[in-house]
């Protein structure tokens, strides 16, 4: 009897020191996460870190032995410091992948690392990934042309554009001069307070020649305005009648043609400007909804500054523009610009971004390499 109480009591122990190590295993400790007040600073910084860690269960471990937890840093320039909130002052430039371990009684740990870029100076500029973006216009084969297709729209250009061309007028729109199909486009003022006159101001297909043919002196376009004129080559028959023609009729498949169209202001400034090609029979090319974004992928991009912070102002030291590397050459003063790209401006952009320093009169660069698509018709 004595000896199978034995043999029972070494069998309990057995078991007790299996569960109890099964317990311990299930109850070691981890770091859930870290945080640091700084992801990127200028050096001497000072970083705040703090570590969330779990580990001891009461309930399943009463006597408390995985309850006291160690928490242990590695600054990875020679500092350490110990506890679960802490501070670390990093003096040299580098990137540095901070370590935190923490411990239990038992000797069980578990480690986890963030990361922290310091910089010698404030002008490390981070711009946006590089990325792939739809030119604007897309085709219609239904043109719209006269009509206010585009309530609701989402409107970033501001200035008069190029908002439908119908190269290729084969049976959709008759002159009403003749009687003929030929080339037209319309013309869309996107402000909604603002008028537009466009007194000398100047269509144009060759560069060389902007004020190749001049609207009259009475046209405006109200806001929310659209204008149809005829790339007809036939100028005598009043001011919406251009003394060139769009295709300069053009005997081969519209697929075919290459060929542009200029927009300039009374200073000769070129506001708009389209590339005609891959065009198709009683197919319109313009924006849907008119002037806006809608269906396309606009660029948006943004310069950020190690050691700044946007949301509480601390940007307001430095000059941001962007250099869209468009063929209208377009630029931004701002830190974090939206873009559409012209379908003339297919294939790969480098847009820059220039930040000037006002406090130490510093510059710095930075680009993102922009791939610009046309739309799917």
């Amino acid at each position: 009897m004595r000896k199978f109480m034995l043999i029972l009591w070494l069998a309990c122990l057995v078991i007790a020191v299996v569960v109890g190590c099964s317990d311990d295993g299930n109850l070691r400790p981890s770091i859930t996460r870290l945080e640091a007040n700084v992801e990127c600073g200028i050096a001497p910084v000072n970083v705040q870190f703090v570590a969330f860690v779990t580990g001891g269960n009461p309930t399943a471990d009463p006597t408390g032995a995985n309850a006291p937890l160690h928490v242990s840093w590695d600054f990875q320039d020679g500092g350490t410091a110990n506890g679960s909130i802490t501070s670390h002052r990093f003096n040299e430039p580098g990137d540095y992948s901070v370590l935190a371990t923490v411990t239990d009684e038992d000797g069980d740990s578990d480690t986890m690392s963030i990361f922290v870029e310091v910089q010698s100076d404030s002008m490390f500029i981070q711009a946006s990934e590089d990325t792939t973006v739809t030119a604007s216009m897309a085709y219609f084969t239904a043109p719209t042309m006269g009509t206010s297709n585009g309530s609701g729209g989402s409107n970033i250009r501001q200035t008069v554009v190029f908002n439908e061309i119908l190269a290729f007028n084969v049976s959709i729109i008759p002159n009403p001069v003749n009687g003929l199909f030929e080339p037209l486009l319309e013309l869309h003022n996107p402000s909604t307070t603002q008028s537009v006159s466009l007194t000398n101001w100047s269509l144009t297909n060759d560069t060389s020649i902007p004020n190749k043919w001049r609207f009259a002196a009475s046209t405006v376009l109200p806001p929310g305005g659209f204008l149809i004129i005829w790339v007809d080559n036939r100028s005598i028959a009043g001011p919406t009648h251009t003394n060139f023609h769009m295709t300069g009729n053009w005997a081969g498949q519209p697929e075919n043609f290459v060929g542009a169209i200029y927009l300039y202001d009374s200073s000769r400034r070129l506001v708009d400007r389209v590339l005609l090609l891959n065009q198709h029979a009683d197919v319109s090319f313009g924006h849907l909804p008119d002037a806006s974004d809608d269906g396309l992928v606009a660029l948006s991009v943004v310069a950020d500054l190690c050691g700044f912070d946007p949301e509480r102002g601390f940007y307001e030291r430095f000059n941001f523009t962007w250099d869209m590397d468009d063929i209208l050459g377009s630029v931004y003063p701002v830190r974090e610009p939206r873009h559409v790209f012209n379908t003339d401006d297919v294939g790969d952009r480098m847009v820059r971004v220039t930040v000037f320093d006002t406090h130490t009169n510093v510059t710095r660069f930075d680009t993102v390499t922009v791939h610009v698509e046309l739309p799917t018709r």
